[in-house]
């Protein structure tokens, strides 16, 4: 007669509890049996971590094993339908031990300007850039802020990094007199017209952008000369003739608050991160020891390191001042 105490073995795949293998966000506790694991090392970690995932529920405690298993070791979790514990290599301190925070992160598509009121905002000097999957793209810092203001200076060419009309009006805080073509992007070379308007035709190619003020004759002579972009400054009443001119022409009209001084300024701060952004970022996972870590902070121009995960997502960024 069987006794009604017992009771018969039912293997499972889980090695804990089902309603404590399904907690989110709980601190872990790992049970390691010692190194170069035989079958007694693993089966009790195995044990002991379910025992204790009934009667602490504070925390989830995970099995684990420092070394390969062996072939009798294996041969027993398959027997029974259990998931192997999880192989930690070393019990040195990683990324996962420290206090990670939620990194501040722009997009590819943003603008400069967004960044670095962003930065000022936050009082930060390196932002993470990533994609709409929250993959990492890149990385920008005070450092590139400062070098592309300078590089700008003295305007050039944006063929090859195209402004957003869109954001453009946004950085300027302006408006859109006339687009007959709805071009979408300003592209070319950018010229501030701040000369004689001889010289300034002189100069001017199709497809060219000018930044100047309110000049009628001027801006009509640069819409025939095929420039692309007229940026006029200072709110300056636009004749109707110039807008009558540039519809006819296909050339965009955009008018600005500000001087010519500042709003050229701002055009050059509407320019695209993605563009400026450096893709040789400093990365580490949550298992990177936290010495290492520490290394790479020091020799990265950003001063920092981004953690990423397998799939390349953005987890968190460290910088000096966490270590």
């Amino acid at each position: 007669m069987k006794n009604r105490h017992e009771s018969k073995f039912e293997p499972s795949c889980t090695v804990m509890p089902r309603e404590a293998a399904g907690i989110d966000n709980q601190k872990q506790i790992f049970i390691i049996g010692h190194e170069n694991p035989d079958c007694d090392s693993v089966c009790s970690a195995i044990g002991y971590a379910y025992f204790k995932n009934i009667v602490d529920r504070r925390y989830l405690y995970v099995p684990a094993r420092a070394g390969e298993l062996n072939s009798e070791t294996k041969f027993v979790l398959e027997k029974f339908d259990i998931e192997p514990p999880i192989e930690i290599e070393s019990l040195a301190p990683t990324a996962r031990d420290m206090e990670l925070k939620k990194p501040i992160v722009a997009s590819p598509y943003d603008c400069l300007k967004y960044v670095a009121s962003l930065m000022k905002e936050s009082n930060i000097r390196t932002v993470p850039i990533v994609d709409s999957n929250r993959r990492l793209s890149g990385i920008i810092g005070l450092k590139d802020i400062a070098e592309h203001y300078i590089d700008t200076m003295g305007f050039g060419d944006i063929s090859t990094t195209p402004i957003d009309l869109n954001i453009l009006i946004d950085t300027l805080d302006g408006k859109v007199i006339a687009n007959p073509k709805d071009v979408e992007k300003l592209t070319g070379r950018i010229f501030i017209a701040a000369m004689q308007k001889a010289r300034i035709i002189s100069k001017i190619r199709a497809g060219d952008v000018v930044i100047l003020g309110d000049r009628t004759d001027v801006q009509i002579d640069l819409i025939n000369s095929g420039c692309s972009a007229l940026i006029i400054t200072g709110n300056s009443t636009i004749s109707h003739e110039v807008i009558r001119l540039a519809s006819e022409k296909g050339t965009v009209i955009v008018s600005s608050p500000h001087d010519t001084f500042v709003t050229a300024k701002l055009f050059a701060l509407s320019t695209p991160l993605h563009s400026i952004m450096s893709k040789e970022v400093p990365v580490a996972g949550l298992y990177t020891r936290i010495s290492e870590i520490k290394r790479k902070v020091v020799e990265s121009e950003y001063r920092s390191v981004l953690l990423v995960d397998a799939d390349n997502r953005l987890i968190s960024i460290i910088t000096r001042t966490d270590l």
